[in-house]
């Protein structure tokens, strides 16, 4: 059974201007998935309460998307994916800017210019990527059995438990050996550096 969140003019326009491609994301959702329509208002809500500035759907370099301080930026590769496997992967990113609004962006930039080791970096970001999965498998779960869409076999679920710390400790080199190059100090600084690294060239 469907339950659709009905709207004011008002109250959309403003969930709209609350996260910056917010419109062109679903447009662009609805058009690869039309059943999405049922469930756009809930959808729309979920993502405006994360606080994401921004959210836009682009080719990558990496991964199938990355959540920044600023914006969260998921895959055209993900638009492959069957409607569940594409609602995980978004959760996944929405479920990074719920944390952000919980513990701000200087504790999920800490790992990058903190003073903690690079076991300890590796270890909260690993965990921080676990949550993220789990939020992501419990969020597709919950619209499963609200009849929003009726598939949940083989959703990607899980993936960072079994990531060894060493993949975090090298990509966590990584980006501070750039943002040392640069030297960039700020977390604005650390989002732009990021995007820029991860997007793909047209």
């Amino acid at each position: 059974m469907y339950m659709k969140i009905l709207l004011t003019e008002s109250q959309f326009n403003l969930l709209m201007e609350m996260t910056s491609g917010l419109e062109d994301f679903m447009s662009t959702v609805i058009n690869k998935y039309p059943e999405v329509e049922e469930f756009r208002d809930e959808l729309e809500k979920f993502i405006v309460d994360s606080d994401c500035g921004k959210l836009t759907i682009e080719p990558m370099k990496l991964g199938l998307g990355v959540s920044l301080s600023d914006r969260c930026i998921i895959s055209t590769q993900a638009l492959n994916f069957d409607l569940p496997n594409f609602l995980f992967v978004l959760f996944h990113e929405i479920a990074h800017q719920y944390q952000y609004k919980k513990y701000g962006m200087e504790k999920m930039y800490e790992v990058y210019i903190g003073n903690l080791s690079m076991e300890e970096c590796a270890k909260w970001m690993k965990d921080v990527e676990i949550v993220a999965d789990e939020f992501a498998t419990r969020k597709v779960r919950q619209f499963i059995k609200l009849g929003y869409i009726d598939d949940e076999n083989d959703i990607l679920k899980a993936f960072y438990k079994n990531v060894p710390e060493s993949h975090f400790i090298a990509l966590i080199s990584k980006i501070k050996n750039m943002i040392k190059k640069n030297r960039i100090k700020s977390p604005e600084e650390i989002s732009e550096l990021i995007y820029n690294w991860i997007k793909a060239e047209i």
